[in-house]
């Protein structure tokens, strides 16, 4: 083999490392976000001038600064949805503004307190499990004495690879989700088949249901559908920890035949849980301690929780309890539908509040429940919703793998015409 053709082949192999190298998972994806902010003190301080991974510098365009808040907060959205482990965080760097701890929220329910964080924005990480979440929000909830406009000097938010067990593929759902993003909550206590009972306002097909990923899925989940009048069992599927993941959270899959449910009619959605097994969303759980259950009321409605009794997953969900307002489901279950004889419309952005405190209980029987009244707490000043923030550690990375390309093809070239010379 000539030693030009070894040059050739050593090229190729480092622009090949080189690529799986930057295109690994791992990296910060905060500037990904779609950000928004309870408020922001200007353009220089604006939401998007923390996602980066440098040490924030004040009044240097890299931290964000409320409008005058003491306890404000942020937002990172990814509608796909991402897998993350990591965050690093810090105060913004001068010393009159401490935002001493922040409480970070995340779309599957869970929370992490940070510890005091430094006054003169030293960073603080903070690692933690492989989860799935299509957002992330960092309240700030205790401040220093001096604050005037507190805020974060940097949020860097780092993805990973998928767990085993986890999201193994992507799911490819056709039609609208009864449930528009997947709610998981800390449930884990019932031995028995829970969901919810729905009517149909219009005729729908139905042929795939999903249940919520809440981190790692360890176990297979029964669902079932029932036709309420009958009590007849309609179709039944499986989803497994090697299910496909769509884009709103919820592993899917097919039902064992296509439904054709009919407007006016009702009918019971439930899954088979274990005590101890994968948690689920518990509904006498209120908003401020959890994800809402975001239902899409355009062609159904929900109408009250459906739970077999203690130790039985296979009868018909004849235990219910009628309470008022949408949100009365437990699980958060979902099932993918089009509108029989006409294409579905896209599904209304309007977000539903949990409304209820309810509880199933063993016997097969309810037991007391208590419906709590949600008071509507003044709405906070939000900042307008900025674009998606350019990629741009993406675009850097373009850039210097076209700019490593262009000077190993250069000197390539040269010692190329050297040894055609000699």
């Amino acid at each position: 083999m000539s030693k030009k053709i070894k040059m050739l082949i050593v090229t190729f192999v480092l622009l090949a490392v080189f690529a799986m190298s930057v295109s690994a998972a791992g990296g910060n994806i905060s500037q990904n976000a779609v950000i928004t902010a309870s408020s922001e003190y200007s353009d220089n301080y604006a939401g998007i001038k923390c996602a980066h991974e440098y040490e924030a510098e004040h009044d240097q365009g890299t931290e964000w600064a409320s409008a005058g808040e003491m306890t404000p907060w942020i937002k990172f959205e990814y509608p796909g949805g991402v897998w993350i482990n990591k965050i690093i965080l810090s105060d913004r760097s001068n010393t009159a503004d401490w935002s001493k701890i922040v409480e970070i929220s995340f779309s599957d329910g869970s929370k992490i307190v940070t510890p005091e964080l430094d006054d003169f924005g030293e960073p603080h990480t903070v690692n933690f499990d492989p989860k799935h979440i299509t957002w992330v929000q960092f309240d700030v909830i205790e401040y220093g004495d001096a604050t005037l406009n507190n805020g974060l000097g940097r949020v860097s938010i780092y993805d990973v690879d998928p767990p085993a067990g986890g999201a193994t593929a992507t799911a490819d759902v056709n039609g609208i989700s009864f449930i528009k993003e997947a709610a998981t909550g800390e449930r884990d206590n019932y031995n028995g088949s829970v969901g919810y009972e729905f009517e149909c306002l219009v005729d729908i097909v139905v042929s795939t249901v999903g249940r919520p990923l809440n981190g790692v899925m360890n176990n297979p989940h029964k669902i079932y559908i029932w036709e309420v009048a009958t009590e007849t069992l309609l179709a039944t599927a499986e989803v497994k920890p090697d299910s496909p993941l769509d884009s709103l959270g919820f592993k899917t899959a097919p039902l064992n035949t296509t439904l054709n449910l009919k407007a006016g009619e009702k009918y019971r959605i439930v899954s088979a849980e274990e005590d101890g097994g994968d948690a689920w969303y518990d509904i006498g759980v209120q908003p401020e301690d959890m994800p809402e259950l975001l239902v899409n009321e355009t062609h159904c409605i929900m109408t009250s929780t459906a739970f077999t009794g203690s130790g039985d997953h296979d009868s018909y969900p004849s235990n219910q309890y009628n309470v008022p307002g949408p949100n009365k489901g437990y699980t958060g279950l979902t099932f993918y539908y089009t509108v029989a004889g006409a294409e579905a419309p896209a599904a209304p952005a309007v977000q539903i509040p949990a409304v209820i405190d309810e509880t199933a209980s063993g016997g097969g029987e309810a037991a007391d429940a208590e419906v709590a009244a949600v008071i509507a707490a003044p709405a906070p000043v939000v900042a307008a919703a900025p674009a998606p923030a350019p990629k741009t550690g993406v675009n850097i990375i373009f850039i210097l793998m076209v700019l490593s390309l262009a000077s190993l093809a250069f000197i390539t070239m040269r010692v190329s015409r050297r040894y055609n010379n000699t």
